[in-house]
């Protein structure tokens, strides 16, 4: 039987178009290098864990690209300006709340991505609770992170669907002992997870 549906952010309820937003700030050749400093020098994971302040962060950023220095921050500043919450995230959500399950969340997401723009994240408000990597300091797929929702709280693993777009993050949920389903889009996966719900209730 599954309780509680546990959803991944990023690519699931929300969506980032970074590479536009760098190429619309700076135009496609700087674009690019400031896309590379960013997601390009494996700082990604730090950003995501917690460990680094803003400040750490940009300056970390600015030590790949020196010659763009202002322009590395005023993209680390407007990075808010690339994401977007799908129309059917809020809608989901509460459809599942409706049926009777328990709605969270479980994603690797940085603090600056929710302070730049906490009005994506406007669904959160109708489930009931979740865990952010960057204040567990753990991320998927490591197993430490699936232990930290379902003890926070008090889940059992097999009573849970994991739905997130990366193979590795189901992978690792499964391992844990939770569900895994990977998403590709809502057109072609939304059928195929209400079916699953519908059969282990």
């Amino acid at each position: 039987m599954i309780r509680n549906v546990i959803f991944d952010i990023g690519e699931v309820l929300v969506r980032f178009e970074e590479t536009q937003l760098a190429f619309d700030l700076f135009g496609i050749e700087k674009g690019k290098r400031i896309l590379a400093s960013f997601w390009g020098m494996g700082i990604g994971n730090d950003f995501d864990r917690g460990v680094m302040t803003d400040e750490e962060i940009i300056e970390k950023f600015i030590s790949f690209e020196p010659e763009l220095s202002e322009e590395v921050r005023e993209y680390y500043n407007r990075i808010g300006e690339c994401i977007f919450h799908y129309d059917y995230a809020k809608a989901w959500v509460k459809e599942l709340k409706d049926m009777g399950y328990n709605v969270y969340f479980l994603s690797n997401y940085n603090d600056w991505f929710i302070r730049s723009n906490p009005d994506v994240l406007d669904f959160m408000s109708l489930m009931d609770g979740g865990v952010f990597s960057h204040l567990v300091h753990y991320l998927k797929p490591e197993r430490e992170i699936y232990e930290c929702i379902c003890e926070k709280y008090g889940l059992i693993p097999s009573e849970c669907i994991f739905i997130d777009d990366r193979k590795e993050n189901t992978e690792g949920a499964e391992a844990y002992g939770i569900k895994g389903y990977r998403f590709l889009s809502y057109e072609n996966d939304y059928e195929n997870i209400m079916r699953i719900l519908e059969e282990n209730r």
